[in-house]
């Protein structure tokens, strides 16, 4: 899927790759247990919606960027990351020299073993934070919600 990104982005949010849900409607953690719009929603003091445009908005508008750090990959018939095979890099690169980028935020082990393991020239930038899905039980032992508004209040 192609990045949500403004003209000011200057916080990008990686996730691993879309699960299947978001594949099929073309559209970023539209899985309904994950936690991502209802956190940003939050975040923002902003009543939530499922209007995807409001969504786009809600996210350009705050200089938030989203994408995912796989462009492509084999994956077995689960949306989880553990089944991610052969994944293949979005082009990064080019994306940073085009956008004021200031901090990545890698939504999630797999996300962050991704990054890792294809642009670990960028490591300076990321900033590894817990899974928004709703399969992360470990979600409020990590006190996950805090962990992202901390980030977003040093980034934003």
């Amino acid at each position: 899927m192609p990045p949500i990104v403004g003209e000011d982005a200057k916080v990008l949010i990686l996730g691993s790759m879309p699960g299947k849900v978001a594949l099929q409607t073309q559209r970023y953690y539209n899985n309904k247990g994950n936690r991502f719009w209802s956190l940003l929603f939050g975040y923002f003091n902003t009543p939530i919606t499922n209007d995807y445009e409001v969504r786009k908005d809600l996210v350009t508008k705050n200089g938030i960027a989203l994408w995912d750090v796989l462009e492509c990959c084999e994956r077995g018939d689960t949306s989880a990351d553990k089944d991610i095979m052969d994944g293949e890099p979005i082009n990064l690169e080019d994306f940073l020299k085009e956008k004021k980028i200031k901090a990545i935020l890698l939504k999630g082990g797999k996300a962050h073993e991704e990054f890792q393991k294809h642009f670990k020239q960028f490591s300076s930038l990321a900033i590894p934070l817990p899974s928004t899905s709703g399969g992360n039980g470990w979600w409020g032992r990590m006190n996950g919600a805090k962990a992202w508004t901390d980030s977003l209040d040093k980034l934003l």
